[in-house]
């Protein structure tokens, strides 16, 4: 006989959950692309603090005057900094119209690059809402971590930005 408290034992069956391979892959392309964006934003913001805190906007922002532009400094340089890291690494997804906008995001970049003999067009901006004409240095993930005192920065970013657009186009038309 079984007391009053003792619990019973209830056996549950759980179904089987046959998912299609195509949903599978879908799922890991999404966790993969979700991952790698988690990472690139982290990296982008470490940039950003060091560029902010340690580096030449902390001078552009000592030197403007007015709250609204020292906000949009920082909204801007956040948002390079974003761009940059996805200029870096955007290759890495594999959700082929995030790689496509990669592509055509590098590419852009490459073209006003030569167009603007070397300068880009979001470091100008911030050195004309600062005041401060001669600021031209933005502090990527390639300074930061030593490679332009090894590597001329035109060498380093053309090389490594078409050796990325291959194999961004690789992933667009051979998977």
């Amino acid at each position: 006989m079984e007391s009053k408290n003792t619990i019973k034992e209830i056996k549950l069956e759980i179904p089987e959950l046959n998912i299609k391979d195509s949903n599978n892959k879908t799922t890991k392309t999404y966790n993969h692309d979700k991952n790698v964006a988690v990472v690139l934003f982290i990296l982008a913001v470490f940039c950003f603090i060091y560029d902010v805190f340690i580096s030449d906007v902390k001078t552009c922002l000592n030197q403007t005057e007015l709250i609204h532009n020292k906000v949009l400094i920082v909204l801007i340089t956040f948002f390079h900094h974003l761009l940059a890291m996805f200029g870096l690494f955007g290759w890495m997804f594999n959700n082929k119209k995030i790689v496509l906008a990669y592509v055509i995001i590098v590419i852009i970049t490459l073209v006003q690059w030569n167009i603007n003999d070397g300068h880009c067009v979001i470091t100008d901006l911030v050195a004309n809402i600062s005041g401060n004409k001669n600021y031209k240095r933005f502090n990527d993930l390639y300074k930061i971590i030593g490679f332009k005192k090894i590597v001329t920065s035109k060498f380093l970013y053309y090389t490594s930005f078409l050796s990325f657009i291959v194999i961004a186009l690789y992933k667009l038309i051979f998977t």
